[in-house]
């Protein structure tokens, strides 16, 4: 039997709050360690599908250490892995909104953008985005509010402009952010390991002679931004063909 209940958007924090009386859906506030604890996971066939309030603490929007920009272990920790968006994805989780009083930094935020975009997990932030390299990510999941430069974001926005595929030994990165796109193959050892190390960010004083001669190629192609002696990786790994085909 077919219940007699409206429709509901549910890629939208406002079309999940509408549909609030609806016993199929509902929406969870969490903190953001909750996304790396597994504590927000429903359990069980019978769990209602779920958008999330994600509210990280203050101290979980910047990188921390004794220099400005590196990273301690405590503080990435608590921003979700692909493992982390993979159980996500699998566990009813419908989308999420990032509710916090200020941006994150711009690595932290990038990487989270890039692993949001490439589970395809419909994902709400927004802000003031002037001071981020936005000419590098309007590839990445746009904000949904903020200045004249968010705008222009959401306008260019579309899936599958700049993204990678793994390869046996060997990563294959489709870059359409400009006309003409590029096309690389990343299989040089060295170069490979540091482009999967970037998908969270990397101290850059931390990298020996090798690592920074790789970091340079990856920055000069325009597939990593180094931001305050923080790097970290530009492409989404593609989970799900763009549609339509035909134009990737």
């Amino acid at each position: 039997m077919i219940r007699d209940l409206p429709p509901v958007d549910l890629t939208s924090a406002a079309g999940i709050d509408a549909a609030a009386e609806r016993p199929d859906v509902r929406v969870l506030e969490v903190p953001l360690a909750g996304l790396t604890s597994g504590a927000t996971t429903p359990r069980g066939g019978d769990e209602p599908l779920t958008w999330l309030r994600v509210r990280p603490e203050p101290s979980e929007l910047a990188l921390a250490g004794p220099r400005a920009g590196r990273t301690e272990p405590h503080v990435a920790r608590v921003w979700p892995s692909d493992e982390d968006f993979a159980a996500l994805c699998s566990a009813g989780i419908i989308g999420m909104t990032l509710d916090a009083p200020a941006l994150p930094s711009a690595a932290l935020l990038i990487a989270f953008l890039v692993r949001a975009t490439s589970f395809g997990l419909p994902l709400e932030w927004g802000g003031p985005v002037a001071d981020l390299p936005c000419g590098l990510l309007f590839h990445l999941t746009p904000p949904v509010f903020g200045d004249e430069v968010a705008d222009k974001w959401r306008a260019a926005y579309r899936y599958g402009l700049c993204y990678w595929r793994r390869g046996s030994g060997f990563a294959v990165v489709q870059d359409l952010r400009e006309n003409p796109g590029a096309h690389f193959v990343i299989h040089d050892p060295g170069l490979l390991a540091l482009f999967h190390r970037l998908a969270d960010p990397v101290d850059t004083t931390c990298l020996d002679g090798e690592e920074r001669a790789h970091l340079d190629d990856l920055l000069d192609a325009r597939l990593a931004v180094e931001i305050e002696g923080v790097a970290v990786a530009l492409p989404y790994r593609l989970r799900r063909w763009p549609v339509p085909v035909i134009d990737f």
